[in-house]
């Protein structure tokens, strides 16, 4: 198995944000020695991540410099993102690019099966399994990273499931992790997301944090859940078991009974993000004033809940997934209001929504295998 230490992901991690650098450019740009920069580019040469484009010519006297690149056709990473009805599989080389992805479906009782099987059905698309350096399963749920297991997802049956083992015959790290981190390492990776501290909610009220640029997930992989912070002690019950959490304001029965001057009985049938979806919709529309105030206290507390956090941690950025049912352009304007005008910390706060685009998700399972490969590891 491929092994790498923190000098050895520094010197990758510049090539990977900067592809033809010489071995004089990386070692002003890691303040490491050139002694130690010659060794290490070396060692991943060794290794077949690197590998050397070609003299250029200079127009001063001395040697000339060797441009390094990743090694694309050497080595290669990939991952899987765990869906509610099939498994998501991209393949792409070392700078991101995808050069495989398919998706193979799946029943919500047969997950640990379908991933056990994985590796065959990835050889059985050319893909030599000697060369991946680097996996990730990305999947709804709580992750603890240290023994890579998951709990609160639909496969998982109210127990804890571990997913570590169950990619055995590939002969690279795996890494698993929570979906809503995963796309904000792709935002940061792939996407316009540059700023170091955030806070993001993924298309339910998951959310993840960054601070000082790197995913903050607390030592059992349940930081940021935004979702179940408490907003009233005697508010509804949540599936978590406590009473009053962001979530169960949104959740079905929540909104029947905020809502109920205002169902008929084809929105009664309506799932709960369906429902939501509708009734969001009609607030960007709608003219009923005593709908709209029901509504906009059902984004009050959405609003309190993203307040408090930029308070209490001064994040500088909060981004939505504009695949939440809740937003569109007229609930995005009430609750950037909200924000801005309750939150303290908000001179400089941005307030953004990222589009989540079908090219968008190929990339995720990438950004995690990537960053893996990429970031000192965690002590």
């Amino acid at each position: 198995m491929l092994q790498l230490n923190d000098t050895e992901r520094t010197v990758l991690a510049c090539l990977w944000r900067q592809d033809g650098l010489s071995r004089a450019r990386i070692t002003a740009l890691t303040k490491l020695s050139k002694a130690t920069i010659s060794r290490v580019v070396n060692q991943l040469m060794e290794k077949r991540l690197l590998i050397e484009q070609g003299v250029e010519s200079r127009k001063t006297r001395g040697r000339p410099s060797t441009p390094l690149t990743l090694d694309g056709n050497s080595r290669s990473v990939g991952g899987v993102n765990i869906r509610s009805n099939c498994f998501d599989v991209s393949l792409g080389d070392l700078s991101g690019r995808i050069k495989d992805f398919f998706s193979i479906g799946h029943g919500r009782t047969d997950v640990e099966e379908g991933l056990v099987a994985l590796p065959e059905r990835i050889a059985e698309r050319g893909v030599e399994l000697d060369r991946l350096v680097s996996f990730s399963i990305v999947t709804p749920g709580i992750v603890e990273r240290a023994t890579a297991s998951v709990t609160n997802a639909f496969y998982t049956g109210g127990g804890r499931v571990s997913l570590g083992e169950k990619l055995g015959p590939l002969d690279c790290p795996v890494t698993v992790e929570n979906d809503a981190n995963s796309l904000i390492y792709s935002e940061i990776l792939f996407g316009r997301v540059r700023e170091t501290d955030i806070l993001y909610i993924d298309k339910g009220f998951g959310s993840s944090l960054v601070i000082d640029g790197r995913v903050f997930r607390g030592p059992h992989g349940s930081a940021g859940e935004l979702g179940h912070l408490q907003l009233d002690p005697h508010g509804p019950i949540c599936w978590c078991g406590k009473r009053g959490c962001l979530s169960a304001y949104f959740a079905k029965e929540s909104l029947m009974e905020m809502f109920s001057f205002h169902l008929n009985e084809s929105h009664l049938k309506q799932p709960e993000r369906a429902l939501l979806g509708v009734l969001s919709q009609e607030y960007a529309v709608s003219s009923d004033r005593k709908f709209a105030e029901v509504f906009e206290r059902l984004l009050d507390l959405l609003g309190a809940a993203i307040a408090n956090v930029v308070d209490f941690l001064g994040v500088e950025t909060v981004v939505l997934n504009n695949q939440n049912p809740v937003y569109n352009s007229r609930t995005f304007d009430y609750l950037r209001n909200y924000i801005f005008t309750t939150a303290i910390k908000r001179k400089n706060l941005k307030f953004e929504t990222v589009t989540v685009s079908t090219e968008r998700l190929m990339l995720v399972p990438l950004a995690v295998a990537l960053s893996a490969l990429l970031e000192k590891q965690e002590v």
